[in-house]
């Protein structure tokens, strides 16, 4: 990956990331839930960011990856990898990925 590609990739991947909490925050304000609300982390890995949804009690599901190569949003198999061919939105996307694949999100 380039430098300017890469750089364009964690842009991309910081705005998608502010943005996929907010719709997460959103629908949990919505429904009225009095729980915490589950928080999004990132962890790199050489092809795959896996975003790690973190719930109260310290809770932790792989809640999607993001492919470092196109920017594909794909499903989760499971914790350590992908579905493939199951992409929910792109983050370089006008919307970010974020609207094709916040009905999918859920608090």
């Amino acid at each position: 990956m380039t430098n300017q590609t890469q750089e364009n990739f964690e842009t991309s991947l910081e705005a998608w990331l502010v943005n996929a909490q907010k719709v997460i925050e959103d629908a949990h304000k919505r429904r009225g839930y009095s729980f915490e609300c589950s928080s999004l982390e990132m962890m790199r890995g050489r092809r795959y960011v896996r975003v790690v949804r973190v719930d109260s009690g310290d809770q932790r599901s792989a809640h999607c990856f993001i492919d470092r190569t196109n920017g594909d949003v794909l499903k989760p198999a499971g914790w350590k990898g992908p579905a493939k061919n199951f992409a929910r939105g792109n983050i370089y996307t006008k919307s970010l990925g974020v609207s094709e694949f916040g009905a999918h999100t859920c608090c």
